[in-house]
């Protein structure tokens, strides 16, 4: 069944398209941690950075990172840390591709840390308002009962060439058309990463609408999530818009 009419009342809830495309980027202040990360030897990798997030394409910039005086950057899949001056440290032209090889199993460096770290904000953030544009497949499911709330679904199929989590999602919204829960495989680390990400804390940033506060857990094979252990935590300190003759953070 479309989902174009229950997409179009969680696109006005979230604040609107207009309000999503009223400037090229967003300064995100965030911080994020949880095992997911730590079993990766990336304990403190992503603690109070500021994110630049592009409404236009899918591009992140993150500063400090991996550490003050370099920034890190996401742009279509491709990764590079630069120093201030904008000289290219260190890069990598497929992120993704690289973290199948073995030693990704065990650990991650500071390129695939930002490559998971800056394509999830961009999909987070750009959530719902991509859910609109072209490519993207929406359906709705059966209504969910979860802890006394009945919530209403919709599927996403994600184009192929954009740089997600998996291309089959699922978004859970409430009587406010808020979202409330996010379902997908997070299958950067592989094919039995069923993630129950939870939206709280919801703050009018300007026109934007936006959860101060997502919790990631483990998907049981039944739909229920898992209340330990908590795979991601991430914190959203302030949100406001840049303009298009800022200058990226150094």
């Amino acid at each position: 069944m479309s989902g174009v009419p229950l997409l179009a009342e969680v696109i006005e809830a979230h604040g609107g398209s207009e309000a999503w495309r009223a400037s090229p980027e967003l300064e995100v202040k965030v911080s994020a941690g949880g095992l997911a990360v730590a079993a990766k030897l990336q304990r403190s990798g992503l603690h109070n950075l500021v994110a630049r997030v592009a409404t236009d394409q899918q591009r992140v910039v993150f500063t400090p990172y991996p550490r003050r005086g370099h920034r890190g950057v996401f742009e279509q899949g491709a990764v590079r840390i630069e120093a201030a001056d904008g000289r290219v440290i260190h890069e990598r032209a497929h992120a993704r591709d690289d973290l199948k090889s073995p030693r990704r199993l065990l650990w991650w460096d500071t390129l695939d840390l930002l490559y998971f770290g800056a394509s999830s904000l961009w999909t987070y953030v750009a959530m719902p308002f991509i859910f609109a544009e072209r490519g993207f497949d929406v359906s709705t499911r059966d209504q969910w009962v979860e802890h006394g709330h009945v919530w209403r679904r919709l599927a996403v199929t994600f184009p192929a060439d954009l740089h997600t989590h998996s291309r089959q999602q699922v978004v859970y919204v409430g009587d406010d058309g808020l979202i409330r829960r996010h379902d997908y495989t997070a299958e950067e680390f592989g094919a039995w990463a069923a993630s129950a990400h939870y939206w709280f804390d919801y703050h009018a940033f300007d026109a934007l609408i936006v959860p101060r506060q997502r919790r990631v857990f483990v998907r049981r094979s039944d739909g229920r999530s898992r209340s330990h252990p908590l795979l991601v935590w991430i914190d959203v300190h302030d949100v406001a818009r840049v303009s298009k003759h800022a200058q990226p953070n150094s």
